[in-house]
């Protein structure tokens, strides 16, 4: 048996370049969360999982500065065969389904044996591919599909009515697709509904954090005179931030501190906006890995 994984995964290694070049729109969790997989993978089936990667990243010029993302653009340690990109707009995304398609072909051409491929997430560019794999290969290929977040209803809609639309309609191709899967690893149980899978085999992963370097690297932390709340993550309404927002400023007692780290995005506006008036909330960016692990810390 042969696996196969395909996401948007990068070596740990490149991330302070691509932070330097990409900023908020890397989402290193979901690189951590790719590599537990592969990680847990290799070590329970003894296998080596091979992988077909691209970088998650926002279109260049505004968010970010990677116009041309060449293939090479970085010699993986683990053996990640890259797919480059032109960085701009919707070009990319027909780059990224063209470039995966060629590579994903290509090695199932080259093997004899059973493969099962592991797909990272319920994006556009992936669904297109199950359902074009399946098309092509039938019973030659199995599909796993990795579910943390569903899409369409169930995700956090747009205040745009045109894009919400735009993105409904996407949302709709994507769970058809993703019912041709073979079989699923699903954050949660509830998700078996919306996704019909019926007899098909999947597990629940629930969550977790891989453990890292970083976990035992850390030097001690001097810790803060005043008492703080720490808020990682994004910067959106639909997670509660603003009600927190809310409860925090109603506190009337100076030795508490409230900090916020995340992307440049979402309802950015409304968090600074709260931190000018409240100097006890203190909103610090978007933060590699590192230094969020030593806050939490």
């Amino acid at each position: 048996m042969k696996y196969l994984f395909i996401g948007y995964i990068y070596d740990q290694d490149a991330e302070k370049f691509l932070l330097k070049k990409n900023g908020h729109h890397l989402q290193p969790q979901n690189n951590q969360y790719a590599w537990g997989i592969i990680n847990g993978l290799n070590e329970c089936t003894g296998a080596n999982v091979d992988v077909i990667g691209s970088i998650s990243c926002g279109s260049y010029p505004k968010n970010s500065q990677m116009l041309i993302v060449k293939r090479n653009f970085f010699v993986s340690s683990y053996g990640i065969d890259y797919v480059g990109f032109i960085n701009f707009y919707d070009i990319r995304e027909m780059c990224r389904y063209y470039g995966f398609l060629k590579k994903i072909r290509k090695y199932i051409k080259e093997t004899n044996d059973e493969i099962t491929i592991i797909v990272d997430g319920m994006c556009h560019t992936f669904t297109k591919l199950i359902h074009r794999l399946k098309r092509e290969y039938k019973d030659r290929i199995k599909i796993v599909l990795i579910v943390l977040d569903l899409v369409g209803k169930y995700a956090i809609q747009y205040p745009n009515k045109f894009q919400n639309w735009y993105y409904q309609r996407h949302a709709a191709e994507q769970m058809e697709a993703a019912r041709l899967a073979d079989g699923y690893i699903l954050l949660t149980e509830a998700m078996k509904g919306p996704l019909n899978i019926g007899n098909k085999p999947y597990t629940v992963i629930e969550g977790f954090l891989p453990k890292t370097e970083d976990d035992t690297d850390l030097p001690e932390i001097k810790r803060s005179k005043n008492k703080v709340v720490l808020y990682t993550g994004s910067l959106n309404k639909k997670f509660g931030l603003i009600d927190l927002l809310e409860q925090f400023v109603t506190i009337d007692d100076d030795s508490y501190e409230l900090w916020i780290c995340g992307p440049q995005m979402g309802d950015i506006k409304i968090v600074e906006a709260y931190a000018k008036k409240d100097r006890r909330i203190k909103y610090l960016g978007f933060l590699p890995k590192s230094k969020i692990l030593k806050l939490q810390r």
